[in-house]
This record gives C-alpha cells, structure tokens and sequence, in this order.
C-alpha cells in the first residue's frame, strides 16, 4: 500500500521526528494496536514520545505501507513567497510532484495506492494522469486533518 497524502510538511530539525505533528498518525497508531498519543510540536518531544513515534513508525513501514506526498517542494525554505493572493498549499505552479512513477515502477509490489484526502487524489491526476492509477487499487481515504480524524474517518482507514 502506498499512502499518499497531498503535501509535504516543512522539514523538522529532527530527523527523527519527521512529519509526527500529522494527524494521520493518531489514525496508524489506532489501527497498530497503539496509544494514540500525538505529539503536537517535535521540538518539545519527551524521550518517550520520541521512542513511541519511532516505533509507531517502524510497524507502519513494517506492515507493508509506505508513505509519502504528491508534490515535494511546496514547504522548501528559499522559495519565493507569493504577494497579494492568499497562498493555499499546493496552489502554485511551479510545485512539482515527487517521482512516484518512478517509485512505483521500482515497488512492483504496490497494489493500492490509498489517497489522504480528495485534494491529494485530484493533485494525482493532475501531476500524473488518471492512466498512471489504472494498475492500481486507488482509495480515497478521507482526509487526516483534526477535523476529520475523529471515529468516522478510522472506520475507513481501518484494515
């Protein structure tokens, strides 16, 4: 399974703690059999929130699920800034997609490719084609903000 969310987060000075302020996470660790303890902002982790993030992290990836985005350089620090307009993510033109046909051509054992939400799923079609998702099982999945991670949306990404 291929979990694609629609943008990358800023990335965090800890490596370790990568991308664990998503709420998505509190949705995986429900479904690992997990406390679902988030951590709100990684540079005021605990040792313990840490070493739970990780293993969190070590049985999504063990499971059989890989994560990523579908575009990559919205958050790129340097990047010009837009002026006037309000800036949604994902918005600009130059945001360029990540090399996910790439990656699923060298993953042949991907069967499903599971979108986090519509945004993600239509900002795939657009970087990619509908045709690049016709070998696959394509899920919407609803979206992982807070708003939407209550129970509802663990019934539909639950297993």
């Amino acid at each position: 399974v291929l979990l694609l969310g629609h943008t990358a987060s800023p990335k965090p000075r800890n490596p370790q703690l990568a991308y664990c302020e998503r709420s998505m996470w509190k949705i995986l660790s429900r479904i690992h059999g997990m406390p679902p303890e988030s951590i709100s902002d990684a540079a005021s982790a605990t040792a313990a929130q840490m070493e739970n993030y990780q293993l969190l992290v070590n049985r999504v990836l063990q499971s059989g699920i890989c994560i990523w985005d579908v575009l990559g350089n919205v958050h790129v620090k340097g990047r010009p800034k837009r002026k006037g307009k309000r800036k949604t993510m994902g918005d600009d033109n130059d945001a360029r997609p990540n090399a996910l046909l790439v990656f699923l051509k060298e993953h042949r054992s991907i069967q499903t490719i599971a979108f986090i939400g519509a945004k993600a799923h239509g900002e795939f079609i657009k970087q990619f084609g509908k045709d690049a998702l016709k070998e696959y099982n394509a899920v919407i999945l609803p979206s992982s903000s807070p708003a939407n991670s209550r129970f509802t949306c663990y019934l539909f990404w639950a297993p």
